[in-house]
């Protein structure tokens, strides 16, 4: 399962508000994982329109969080302002992937194939005409991941 272009830049958190009176903030890892923060020299904060690049001063893992201190950012206020901007980071600071794991910027692009199980026999019937769309996004949907797909203009369901 590979998709066309790979991304090279991945979501790896989001800011969830200020923490002291430093300029720190509470980070929620979109992976789960923690481990791969402390290694970061730089970060991306995001939120959509905009983009800025800080150097990470300190990172400090506790109970499903991250209290993470970027340069320029010095008090409360200043950290509030970046509420909810995601962190973006170049692929070799994310989490490093398991087996069977994939990141979900690479699930976009790659085909949908739906497969028909034959009586009797249990290998899959596969053919051309068994794609039936790409997959163009994921998104969180409360207690799981949400798909887009677009189909494709030969499929018939």
């Amino acid at each position: 399962m590979a998709s066309n272009a790979i991304t090279e830049r991945f979501v790896v958190g989001i800011v969830r508000g200020s923490h002291g009176i430093t300029g720190e903030f509470k980070v929620e890892s979109t992976s789960g994982e923690y481990g791969h923060f402390a290694s970061m020299e730089e970060v991306a904060l995001s939120d959509g329109t905009a983009e800025k690049t800080f150097k990470v001063e300190s990172t400090k893992e506790a109970a499903s969080t991250l209290y993470m201190k970027l340069a320029g950012i010095n008090s409360p206020e200043e950290a509030a302002r970046y509420n909810r901007w995601k962190i973006v980071v170049p692929r070799k600071n994310a989490h490093k992937l398991q087996k069977n794991e994939w990141y979900i910027e690479d699930l976009k692009g790659c085909s949908v194939w739906y497969k028909k199980e034959t009586a009797g026999n249990t290998a899959p019937a596969i053919d051309e005409n068994s794609v039936v769309g790409t997959v163009t996004n994921v998104t969180e949907g409360g207690s799981g991941y949400l798909v887009e797909i677009l189909l494709s203009e030969a499929c018939s369901f």
